[in-house]
C-alpha cells in the first residue's frame, strides 16, 4: 500500500508542476523562473516521501503499542495468574 500511495503522490505532484505553470516556466527558457519552478516542485516530491515514510513509521509504533497493550491487558494478566498458580500448586 506504501508503494502505490508513493507512486500516486508523485504523479498528483507532476500534475500540480503542470497545472501550475512551472511547464511553462520551463519551455519559456527564462533560467530563474524555472530554477524556481524546479525547486517548488521538488519540495512539493521531497515533502511527500517525507509523509510516506512518517506514515509507515507511526503505523509501526500503533502496532508495536497494540501488541504491549494486549501483553498487559486484564485477560493476559489473568492467565499469567493462573499459570503461577498452576506452577505453585504443583510444587
Amino acid at each position: 500500500m506504501g508503494s502505490r500511495r508513493l507512486f500516486w503522490r508523485i504523479v498528483d505532484n507532476i500534475e500540480a508542476s503542470i497545472n501550475s505553470g512551472q511547464y511553462t516556466a520551463l519551455k519559456s527558457g527564462n533560467a530563474s523562473e524555472a530554477r524556481s519552478a524546479m525547486h517548488s516542485h521538488f519540495n512539493r516530491l521531497i515533502n511527500s516521501l517525507f509523509e510516506v515514510v512518517e506514515s509507515k513509521a507511526l503505523e509501526e509504533i500503533k502496532r508495536r503499542n497494540n501488541e504491549k497493550r494486549e501483553l498487559y491487558s486484564i485477560p493476559a494478566l489473568k492467565l499469567v495468574d493462573s499459570q503461577v498458580s498452576l506452577q505453585t500448586e504443583s510444587v
